[in-house]
């Protein structure tokens, strides 16, 4: 398997006490899970939780949803623009 750009050790504490971490962008997200399960097999691991990593735009997108969900809201109105 190849080596990881991304030095995770940093994070591992938080990564894997399901902390959640937000990227700015998909790419970092993907590389970040990525050096997460990297090193998971390094470390002789067959199977692991998902690491809560999220792009900020699709985090913030899924909590919207989620919002308008628990408000039973199925067509929000357009947002007011001044």
């Amino acid at each position: 398997m190849p080596q990881s750009l991304i030095d995770i050790a940093p994070l591992q504490p938080l990564l894997q006490s399901g902390h959640l971490i937000l990227t700015p962008n998909s790419r970092l997200k993907n590389k970040l899970i990525q050096a997460y399960n990297h090193q998971q097999n390094l470390d002789g691991k067959s199977c692991w939780h998902q690491p809560r990593v999220f792009a900020i735009r699709d985090w913030l997108t899924a909590q919207y949803d989620n919002l308008l969900s628990a408000a039973r809201i199925d067509q929000p109105g357009a947002m007011a623009t001044g």
